[in-house]
């Protein structure tokens, strides 16, 4: 009994040996060779005194936890810290002499040289961190298992007094690595993750406010009052106010605001509450030093691990981007019209000079008057274009809804487009599986999206192609579809269809050129109307646009002149007149996809 308690009372001695290891640690973490001396000298320390209280089982036969002290310090301290405990310990046992002086030196170096070894397998060979795991594997091989075959290799004690000294050292070794090596690498692993913490709050912290905007974590308490747990130092160049007038007085957002902006702010906050969507919208502030201030508010709602509803977004200044934008609208605009009218009058005129009204032309002279007037055209086109995007989001585009009925529509833009046919002699259908049905629409406007999406599929279509357009009733709606030939549209534009000056780069596209314009004219247009418009492709197999509006009912045919109608088509597509030129409601010929 009186061993038992020997040997626990020199594994405790360790627990100094642990505690210097724990306030050195951090230190020391990085330098290999002064780690390991100040490790050295700490376990050469504590071994000298488990040593010196060492349980004598027959003369000359002496027994303690030294090889976990040896253990130890090669696997905290590595080779050099192993190298200067572990020669300290064996002089010591040197000097106590007797039978088992040399088994116990061999033991200390081979635990001393097995832990070390098992350290360069687990940090140099491995690249991974003590952990609880590596205690483990040192605590049985090189603490028990090495120290129990030496001594059985080397012991010249009686067998009785080597199952002693083995049963009492072994279990002892095997536990003071265990426990007290994991106690060092729990520590250690706490004060890294710690560290770690305190990098990463403050590389994000650094992150955060060198952000071009406002960053920050919002939420609702129980009162449904706003409360800001986070906000970056973006606030001082969005607002010019610091972040802690945020979170002190969160609802001084709602002042910095417009009033609609604020309620509008209100709004969102409650429906992504309910639907846990995200939100994103525009606001004005009026920044004292500055005339005006836009503002793109945006935030994703989530679930933080308190069960509380947080939105975490953004504020950014957009008031260039803006700026530039009314600037760009502006020139576009005044550049537009002012090219509007002498390129109309070019046109014109070139129009009467290539028909040989004025007189015929030599060949070459008509080869030229042609080139040249088919780039007025595109000119012309691109002109118009770009006016009528102006007007539509400027929302000054006008539009006459009335009670229509479409077959008839259709018909006549078939009929308008026969002039913009190329010599491919492509064939247009048109399948009226809904006769006599109406819609609520503007009938230039109309015309002018039949137009476009008709010039889009005779751009496309192969030689001797067929465009089929179809009008049928679906569930309450009028479907307007209109089927090509071409090749398709490949799935990496598809989603770039409907934006403005996107144009799918194939030499078919270029041959027939375009503005890049046309389907987001339509796209403006048929949503002005309350329709909607999609469209259907497969490649090598062709693309079909379909273009929906409600359906109404007429009490009797509408009193528009569609001979009249017919007329404006072919006039507008021929476009001679300057005056022609300057009307905004004119419908006009097709445009590019």
């Amino acid at each position: 009994m009186d061993s038992i308690i020997a040997m626990v009372e020199g594994g405790s001695v360790i627990v100094v040996a642990v505690l210097c290891c724990i306030f050195f640690g951090e230190r020391l973490r990085g330098s290999l060779w002064l780690g390991g001396v100040v490790y050295g000298v700490v376990f050469a320390i504590t071994g000298a005194i488990v040593m010196s209280n060492s349980v004598e089982l027959i003369p000359g036969i002496r027994t303690d936890p030294r090889n976990a002290v040896a253990v130890l310090s090669g696997a905290i301290g590595g080779p050099v810290s192993a190298a200067i405990s572990a020669i300290a310990m064996m002089a010591l046992r040197w000097s106590y002499g007797g039978m088992g002086a040399v088994a116990g030196m061999v033991s200390i170096g081979a635990a001393a040289i097995s832990s070390v070894v098992l350290w360069a397998w687990w940090t140099r060979w491995r690249g991974l961190q003590p952990s609880k795991m590596y205690i483990f594997y040192q605590a049985a091989f090189p603490a028990a298992a090495v120290h129990a075959l030496v001594i059985f290799m080397m012991s010249q004690a009686p067998p009785e007094i080597f199952i002693r000294s083995i049963s009492m050292a072994t279990p002892t070794n095997f536990l003071a690595v265990l426990l007290l090596g994991g106690l060092i690498v729990s520590e250690q692993q706490r004060r890294w993750a710690m560290k770690s913490n305190i990098e990463m709050q403050a590389h994000l912290a650094a992150i955060a406010n060198n952000a071009p905007g406002m960053l920050f974590q919002m939420m609702l308490d129980e009162k449904g009052r706003l409360l800001f747990p986070y906000v970056s130092e973006g606030s001082r160049r969005i607002f010019g106010i610091r972040r802690q007038r945020f979170l002190q007085t969160p609802d001084f957002i709602y002042e910095l605001l417009d009033e609609a902006d604020g309620q509008r702010l209100k709004e969102v906050l409650t429906a992504s509450a309910e639907s846990r969507n995200r939100w994103s919208f525009e606001a004005v502030y009026h920044h004292p030093t500055r005339e005006l201030v836009w503002l793109q508010l945006s935030a994703e709602p989530r679930i933080d691990s308190q069960q509380r509803l947080v939105w975490d977004g953004s504020i950014s200044d957009i008031t260039t981007q803006k700026r530039n934008e009314q600037m760009k609208n502006e020139f576009v605009a005044t550049v537009s019209h002012e090219l509007r009218t002498p390129l109309t009058s070019i046109h014109g005129a070139l129009s009467l000079l290539a028909s040989g009204t004025q007189g015929e032309m030599p060949q070459s002279v008509r080869r030229l008057l042609t080139l040249a007037l088919q780039n007025s055209e595109r000119l012309k086109n691109l002109v118009n274009d770009i006016l009528d995007i102006e007007k539509i989001e400027s929302g000054s585009m006008p539009f006459e809804l009335e009670p229509v009925q479409l077959d008839s529509l259709i018909e006549q833009a078939i009929d308008a487009n026969a002039n913009y046919r190329s010599s491919d002699e492509v064939t247009i259908t048109f399948r009226n599986d809904a006769p006599g049905v109406a819609g609520l629409i503007d009938p230039d406007r109309f015309n002018q999206i039949i137009a476009n999406l008709l010039s889009n599929a005779l751009k496309f279509s192969p030689p001797d192609g067929l465009i089929i357009v179809r009008l049928e009733e679906v569930d309450g709606l009028a479907r307007i579809s209109i089927s090509d030939e071409g090749p398709g549209i490949p799935v990496s534009f598809q989603h770039l269809l409907f934006e403005k000056f996107e144009q799918f780069d194939s030499a078919n596209n270029r041959t027939k050129g375009g503005t890049g314009l046309g389907l987001s004219i339509c796209k403006a247009i048929v949503e002005r109307m309350d329709g909607t418009i999609d469209f259907v492709t497969e490649m090598d197999a062709g693309t079909t646009f379909i273009v929906e509006f409600p359906v109404v009912e007429i009490a009797s045919e509408p009193a528009r002149d569609t001979d009249q109608l017919a007329k404006s088509l072919r006039q507008r597509l021929i476009d001679a007149k300057e005056e022609d030129a300057l009307e905004p409601s004119r419908p006009r010929e097709a445009l590019s996809r």
